[in-house]
């Protein structure tokens, strides 16, 4: 069965195997047709039979410690992985591998990457160590990680460099390390995160312990240039049409428009944005319901919603010449995922606003943060 509304698409479908009825259910929040029917042909190739081809192999798991050895000739690289860490690498990539532990609970992503990239001067085992160290601190939300300093250490016999970081979030508290290993014409990035806790620590350490490296074949992996991401964000402004405001963003911003209503997603600052508009006299029949009203209702009904949490007091600020009230708290759905909104609601010619910034509690970084003070700064109505 599928359904269509103005905010999306819905696809369920069901299977019965064994007596039981399995359902998969496909959500799309955009009016997109044309996506809608290319994860449709997705969608086409589930069945409920096994495909030993494409399963996990975990024929070579030793019974005794419960790790399998994943080795590639391509990188020059051997190390053991658990065997409840699936291989979820996408694509036919050579240098890059992904491994993580199957689960639901939000912020925990226990996790073995694997990355290799030529090295060079500025580009080797120590320079993305830093980069890496301090692209992380910006990127995440320091309220749930802390980090350590960079440290040195020797793996295999050669020089490597790491950083730890610890999450702390409901009910998941893991630990992980980035390591940073120079090899000849190349550098390795492996990252293993665990659990927080003595059987977590000891498999970490027996992972690292099981790194050996014997070259990565030069010819067949060529270069492979890593992208700088820790570039300070750059702004520009944005306008929305329909009523003449102004704002900046980041220059990445993907910045989309509708009659009464705009959004937009930023990877570099992890943050979405929103913007609904509506005529005061419409809110009720008729009858004008002052801003103020409005905003003070929608506070209220937040503070009786058991899924928000962090909610702050009703705040006000003169920005763009217009007061305008400011609410922030973070919303947890059904699946105990969190995302940190702020909503401004301001009013211009009778016309009421609601501007939105969201984003994954867990990564409402500095980056994000910033993003949100130079919306604040630049907001104009014209």
């Amino acid at each position: 069965m599928q359904f269509k509304d103005s905010d999306g698409f819905l696809d369920m479908r069901q299977f019965i195997k064994d007596g039981k009825v399995f359902s998969l259910l496909t959500t799309l929040m955009s009016s997109d047709q044309k996506e809608f029917e290319e994860i449709n042909i997705t969608l086409d190739t589930f069945d409920m039979t096994f495909d030993a081809n494409i399963a996990e192999d975990l024929s070579d798991v030793d019974t005794g410690t419960g790790m399998h050895t994943f080795q590639s000739e391509d990188l020059g690289l051997e190390i053991s992985i658990p065997a409840e860490y699936i291989n979820i690498t996408y694509g036919s990539s050579l240098n890059i591998f992904y491994f993580a532990v199957p689960t639901a609970e939000y912020g925990d992503s226990r996790m073995i990457s694997i990355s290799m990239y030529s090295s060079s001067d500025n580009h080797n085992a120590l320079s993305w160590a830093e980069s890496d160290l301090k692209r992380n601190k910006m990127y995440v939300n320091l309220d749930y990680f802390t980090y350590s300093e960079l440290k040195e250490t020797v793996i295999d016999g050669r020089t490597a460099y790491y950083y730890t970081s610890d999450i702390n979030i409901n009910n998941v508290k893991n630990t992980s390390k980035d390591i940073f290993i120079e090899d000849g014409d190349y550098f390795y990035n492996i990252s293993i995160e665990v659990s927080n806790d003595d059987k977590g620590i000891a498999l970490m350490n027996t992972i690292q312990d099981s790194i050996k490296l014997s070259g990565a074949d030069a010819e067949k992996m060529g270069t492979l240039i890593r992208t700088d991401d820790t570039s300070d964000i750059t702004y520009k402004e944005y306008q929305y049409d329909a009523y003449d405001i102004t704002f900046n963003l980041p220059d990445t911003f993907e910045f989309q428009q509708q009659v009464n209503s705009a959004s937009g997603y930023d990877m570099k600052s992890n943050m979405l944005f929103s913007i609904e508009s509506i005529n005061s006299s419409s809110i009720a029949q008729g009858n004008t319901v002052s801003l103020k009203e409005l905003v003070t209702v929608n506070h209220q009904s937040l503070q009786e919603n058991k899924n928000i949490l962090n909610l702050s007091d009703l705040e006000t600020k003169s920005i763009g010449g217009k007061t305008v009230y400011i609410i922030e708290y973070d919303s947890k759905d059904t699946e105990g995922s969190m995302m940190h909104i702020c909503e401004y609601y301001a009013e211009s010619n009778q016309v009421y606003h609601c501007f939105a910034v969201l984003a994954d509690t867990i990564y409402f970084g500095e980056n994000a943060k910033n993003a949100i003070s130079e919306f604040e700064k630049t907001l104009q109505f014209n």
